[in-house]
């Protein structure tokens, strides 16, 4: 009977514990990091083009809102160090330091501009012609602004790199600044003078393409885009309100929107350096990412130091990578290719996911999903830039040429509709003979958004 009781036991403990023993073998390799991709290494190793600091407009774009004494390019420079300081505290685990400058953050109380307003009823050329005289106080008063701005116009740029970005740049007086050059272009066209308007057009568009170019950040990238897109709003108003003038213009304008290429605007490096920039900060980071957010806050600060030692930082940063390298490569398509992989991305939504965090568990790893980051809209606005410039020289060929009639413009339109196709939708513009507009359709999901291309009375 002592035999049989001993043979049994062994064989529970045999039959019990090598499954136990298997599962904790599992479970140790389990609790193993994933390496990290080989596109993340390469994206962690990767810098982009770097320019002399005393040559680069990127100070003198972050200094413009210095305090009137100092020099606008030592001012961003010295802001620029302290915010690479506080990067590198940042990835260190190290507390960061506020950034001490004199007029640093720049006032958010200004006057507000006109040209400005998306609301207003007015075009910004029709609003600044209502009143010359407001338009003109407005310039007088941020003189030095304009200055600032002007003097830099002629510059090379080049975002410097930086790992993550820890402090967002003072972008307030470059958006400030940037209107005011509006306002000034608008209240010369106003007084007749357009051949000057444009001469200085001109270099605000070949500075602003700069600009962008040189961009590797989204959110200096989608500054630049913004402020292209103004510029263009404000050439279809002056095409539809002064189209007699704009014909006597055509040596000085088209070369002007010959400026605008693809490489200049192409979204591409951004979502790259985007990337990148999650990766450092996950890789390097040890504080606490704070995902978990169900419950009262001192549930969810518990709930994350618990569950932080388990997140696998790697297999989370590869993940979320791979998503935005995903939409890198959308970015560099082009024609059926770009709009096909556009409709599979908008198939997944609302599922397209920002970034997948890993976490080891006793059954394997858990991913817990956040975001919702549909970059359509981004590519969206960098397409208009490219679809703008088409329908503006276009219909600039039409004034220069004396054919507007509705006709001419319809056999216009069927004629050059190939050449015409929006990058994003593939459709060519259309003409509205009763209401004799021509402009691109805007897609269902940007009709409620600021993301619309220009429209052109004829």
């Amino acid at each position: 009977m002592k035999s049989l009781l001993k043979i049994l036991k062994w064989t529970a403990i045999v039959l019990l514990g090598l499954p136990v023993l298997i599962y904790l073998v599992w479970l140790t390799g389990n609790l193993k990091h994933d390496a990290l991709s080989p596109e993340v290494t390469e994206l962690l190793a990767r810098r982009p083009a770097q320019m002399n600091e005393k040559d680069n407009a990127y100070f003198d774009i972050i200094g413009l809102g210095a305090p009137d004494n100092q020099n606008p390019h030592e001012w961003g420079a010295s802001w620029f160090v302290q915010a690479s300081t506080n990067d590198s505290a940042y990835l260190a685990g190290k507390s960061v330091t506020p950034i001490k400058l004199e007029g640093y953050p720049a006032s958010s109380q200004r006057a507000k501009l006109p040209c400005s307003n998306k609301d207003s009823k007015h075009a910004c050329l029709e609003e600044v012609m209502s009143d010359r005289v407001a338009a003109k106080k407005y310039l007088d008063a941020e003189a030095i602004l304009l200055r600032r701005f002007d003097a830099l116009l002629d510059q090379d740029y080049q975002e410097p790199y930086h790992p993550v970005m820890s402090d967002f740049p003072p972008f307030a007086p470059e958006l400030r600044a940037v209107t005011l050059a509006r306002i000034r272009i608008a209240l010369e066209i106003a007084e007749g003078k357009d051949s000057a308007a444009i001469a200085q057009w001109g270099r605000e568009t070949a500075f602003l393409l700069r600009q962008a170019e040189h961009s590797h950040s989204v959110v200096d990238k989608m500054i630049c885009i913004a402020a292209l897109n103004h510029h263009q709003e404000l050439l279809a108003e002056y095409l539809s309100t002064h189209p007699q003038a704009a014909r006597a213009q055509t040596k000085q304008l088209l070369p002007m929107l010959n400026l605008y290429i693809q490489s200049a605007v192409t979204l591409k490096p951004a979502f790259e350096s985007e990337a990148a920039f999650f990766a450092r900060l996950l890789v390097n980071s040890n504080e606490s990412i704070g995902i978990l957010t169900e419950g009262g806050e001192f549930g969810k600060k518990v709930a994350n130091i618990l569950s932080d030692p388990f997140l696998d930082r790697q297999a989370t940063v590869n993940e979320a990578v791979k998503n935005l390298l995903e939409w890198s490569h959308i970015a560099e398509l082009g024609g059926d290719a770009y709009r096909t992989a556009l409709a599979k991305m908008a198939a997944q939504t609302p599922d397209i996911i920002d970034a997948t965090f890993s976490y080891h568990n006793p059954v394997g790893k858990i991913l817990i999903q956040v975001g919702n980051n549909d970059f359509s809209k981004y590519l969206y606005k960098s397409d208009n830039i490219i679809a703008n410039k088409k329908l503006l020289a276009f219909t600039l060929g039409l004034i220069a040429r004396q054919a507007t009639s509705s006709e001419q413009i319809a056999q216009a339109l069927a004629a050059q509709s190939a050449e015409l196709q929006h990058p994003f939708t593939g459709e060519a513009p259309a003409w509205n003979a009763k209401q004799r507009t021509l402009g691109y359709s805007t897609p269902a999901q940007f009709k409620e958004s600021n993301a619309k291309p220009v429209v052109i009375k004829l």
